[in-house]
């Protein structure tokens, strides 16, 4: 066995112990998955159609929500303040398996609390591997997981999960200069072959590559953005800057949502995880068929999305084709000197804030006003000073605001935007 095959058997071999030690199945989940891309379209409506009908029977049987349904059709549409409202109506009580505490990043400005199962958590990082593979990932490759993650997963348990998925993770939170040639340095030195992060990090990072100057990744393979809408004038910078290709990667996990796009750039929605519906205004409705211990059939998703029911790919895989994602955007704010801030930073600043009911900041060149729907009671500025005061250790504006309980800006996809930049 040669050198690159034994690297690659050792990587394979520390996901069979994720597997073991996390009570998942990522590599059977993954083989499954490339095995049903390959049905025929019909086949794979008929796969997806069968696994809603036995998860709605779950539903209907062991759960106190779907109790009194008579049919998946007849199912209205379930919004996040829904789950919110009635979280425990969603368990199934014939659930037996361990059930994993999870949350959205807040795009929306309020997180999302749900539990995710091992066969949900499998799915995920199976069609995570997918998108992976696609960029030329082989088992044991170094990864730089440029996200928001490493302020929020800091315990044991995670630190084990990176190292033995031989993933390094960078903050978003702070995209300094200084900061960002650190992590050039860190990338380069650790031989990362695949990046993996937010559309709109790699874009900064790629935007200061080319202000200083081109740089060299010679053990880089290929970049996948998600998290956020990939448009093709970021694709191409980040391109320029990295010499490598640059695919997308669309999902939403709470929903069953998995999409990969393909080396003929084609975004494919993984149709055999979720059960998926498209309403009259392109709203994406979604079930997570892998999710069977808390059960959310028909969710909306809050992104707005296109298919092309014709097209037929190279790549041979007949999931079904993302034409168009609009929305899921989270925007880097940038002072007049430059210093930059990722979004998700305000999320984790007020996430221990109980008074904060939701937020949004709009920013200008001068100008960062920050929006709060709080308790009237709670509406005391000094209470609320502190952040403003955390801020300025980054950005530096001419004027800063607080704006108690006036009404947010809304785009027309009617999805609350959290951070926004004026002309």
């Amino acid at each position: 066995m040669n050198k690159f095959n034994l690297f690659s058997l050792i990587g394979y071999i520390r996901i069979v112990l994720i597997d073991v030690l996390g009570g998942t199945s990522i590599l059977k989940t993954l083989t499954r998955f490339k095995s049903e891309e390959q049905l025929p379209k019909d086949v794979l409506k008929q796969l997806s159609k069968s696994r809603l009908d036995q998860l709605f029977h779950i539903a209907k049987t062991t759960t106190t929500y779907y109790k009194d349904a008579s049919n998946y059709v007849g199912l209205g549409v379930l919004e996040k303040a829904t789950i919110r409202q009635y979280f425990h109506e969603f368990i199934s009580s014939s659930f037996k398996q361990k059930m994993y505490p999870k949350s959205t990043g807040g795009s929306t400005g309020i997180p999302l609390n749900y539990l995710t199962t091992p066969a949900s958590r499998s799915a995920m990082w199976a069609g995570i591997l997918m998108s992976w593979q696609v960029a030329g990932y082989q088992f044991g490759d170094k990864v730089a997981f440029v996200a928001g993650t490493s302020i929020v997963k800091t315990n044991l348990k995670h630190k084990l999960f990176y190292f033995l998925f031989n993933i390094d993770v960078y903050s978003v939170y702070d995209l300094s200069d200084r900061k960002l040639k650190e992590y050039i340095c860190k990338i380069n030195e650790s031989k990362v072959a695949i990046i993996y992060g937010y559309a709109s990090a790699l874009g900064h990072i790629a935007n200061y590559i080319l202000r200083h100057g081109p740089i060299e990744f010679p053990n880089l393979k290929g970049i996948v953005c998600t998290a956020e809408v990939l448009t093709e004038n970021t694709r191409h910078l980040i391109q320029t800057a990295f010499f490598v290709p640059v695919y997308n990667q669309y999902g939403c996990n709470e929903a069953g949502v998995s999409a990969y796009e393909c080396k003929y750039h084609h975004l494919h929605l993984i149709s055999s995880r979720s059960y998926y519906e498209v309403d009259m205004d392109q709203h994406l409705l979604s079930t997570d068929l892998t999710n069977h211990g808390f059960i959310v059939m028909k969710y909306k998703t809050g992104d707005m999305i296109e298919f092309d029911d014709t097209a037929v790919c190279e790549c041979k895989s007949n999931y079904p084709i993302i034409k168009h994602i609009m929305g899921r955007t989270c925007d880097i704010v940038t002072d007049y000197e430059g210093h930059s801030l990722h979004s998700c930073f305000f999320n984790i600043l007020f996430r221990d804030d109980k008074s904060i009911k939701q937020f949004q900041i709009i920013f200008s060149d001068t100008t960062l006003k920050i929006y709060l729907n709080v308790n009237p009671d709670l509406a005391l500025e000094a209470h609320y000073e502190k952040y403003i005061t955390e801020i300025k250790k980054h950005l530096h504006f001419d004027s800063y605001k607080l704006i108690f309980n006036a009404p947010f800006l809304k785009f027309e996809n009617a999805k609350h935007r959290y951070v926004i930049q004026e002309d």
